[in-house]
């Protein structure tokens, strides 16, 4: 696969809003992206962004995107993990935005793809066409998700094909659900059940599975 470069970094913007969902809504988890480590419920670590400087702003919304559970994580205990759909529709799908700078968002992609090199994420090419293909790997594709009210353009990370559908395993719905309880209006586990039982993939995860979670 052929993947789009920037021609150059200065055409880029200086600053983006990365729209997390899944177990990135949890702030603790995205943080291991820029101050490095292992996320709570994970075995995976990750080396951290060049910059580590906390998002200049946090915000939460939902979107009309479906959320979808596929593959097998070995990090997470052979559980599918969450990917979000490319095609629009009647969803209401929870992100966390985070206003953080292009180097630490190509940052965020190289981490969530494992990638051994530096990306560069042709940020130009996703808003002209909706989306770019920035690696050829599991979360390679970049998502324009429209543009914020402060002018900068909301881009999220997800897969041009995602794997087989798969449940999650009961310790990373724990962390989506720490994210989904902070800040989005849900109230207990009840809530975010109702919440991510629309996600594909969900309906696998049972009442044992529910216990699992209230248990961590």
């Amino acid at each position: 696969m052929s993947i789009p470069q920037p021609s150059s970094t200065q055409q880029r913007p200086d600053r983006v809003w990365y729209a997390a969902f899944g177990s990135n809504l949890s702030n603790d988890r995205f943080a291991v992206y820029l101050n490095g480590g292992v996320a709570t419920g994970s075995i995976g670590a990750s080396p951290g962004a060049r910059d580590n400087t906390p998002p200049a702003n946090v915000e939460t919304r939902f979107c009309d995107y479906p959320l979808m559970f596929a593959g097998v994580a070995d990090k997470w205990s052979g559980g599918g993990v969450a990917f979000l759909g490319c095609e629009p529709g009647d969803h209401h799908t929870a992100l966390r935005l985070h206003d953080i700078t292009n180097e630490q968002f190509d940052d965020v992609v190289q981490q969530e793809n494992r990638a051994d090199t530096t990306v560069i994420v042709d940020l130009q090419h996703a808003v002209a066409e909706g989306f770019v293909d920035a690696l050829d790997s599991l979360y390679g594709r970049v998502l324009h998700l429209g543009q914020h009210h402060d002018g900068k353009h909301i881009f999220t990370i997800t897969s041009a094909n995602p794997p087989e559908v798969n449940a999650p395993h009961p310790t990373y719905v724990r962390t989506i659900a720490n994210g989904l309880l902070d800040g989005f209006g849900f109230d207990d586990l009840a809530a975010v059940r109702a919440q991510l039982a629309p996600a594909i993939g969900m309906s696998a995860f049972g009442d044992a599975e529910w216990e699992h979670v209230a248990a961590l």
